[in-house]
């Protein structure tokens, strides 16, 4: 038989997607539990994160996997601003990519906005078992949590920025 898994909560492919999150929250909180076939006795579940820029907890146990945390925003967002009160006429602009990366009280005047509408995280879990002749055994699995782009984020950094 065959290791499964089961992925809690559960994308739009049960077998291999943790349930989209919108780009606004960036989390995951996802249990990733791994179920053997017959004769087959499930001894660890692990996890590695194969992307970048996330703050991420990874719990393995003895049948499942959790994941806790949040992602830094995967969108390359370009921004350009001069100093509080002045121009382009006075200053050169100074060009930033990222929300999280915009100092405050500029005088934004550009903002090319990433429109890719998913960025997907990636994830391998690795399930250790014995198998039905109680031989040790390994089976790896890509995991994948899109997260994806509703552009309100964007919208909503920019109606807050001047506040």
């Amino acid at each position: 038989m065959a290791v499964t898994l089961t992925i809690s909560p559960a994308g739009d492919d049960p077998l291999i997607q943790i349930q989209s999150t919108p780009r606004a929250t960036r989390t995951v909180n996802a249990t990733i539990t791994a179920v053997g076939g017959a004769g087959e006795v499930i001894k660890n579940v692990s996890a590695t994160l194969m992307s970048t820029g996330a703050k991420v907890v990874i719990t393995p146990g003895t049948s499942s996997v959790t994941i806790v945390g949040k992602y830094d925003d995967p969108f390359v967002d370009t921004f350009q601003y001069v100093s509080k009160g002045s121009s382009t006429k006075i200053e050169t602009p100074t060009t930033i990519i990222g929300v999280d990366n915009v100092p405050p009280n500029k005088e934004l005047f550009d903002l090319d906005q990433d429109t890719r509408p998913i960025e997907t995280i990636t994830y391998q879990v690795k399930v250790s078992y014995d198998d039905e002749f109680f031989v040790p055994a390994n089976s790896t699995y890509t995991i994948t949590h899109d997260i994806y782009n509703e552009l309100e984020g964007i919208r909503s950094f920019m109606d807050t920025y001047y506040d």
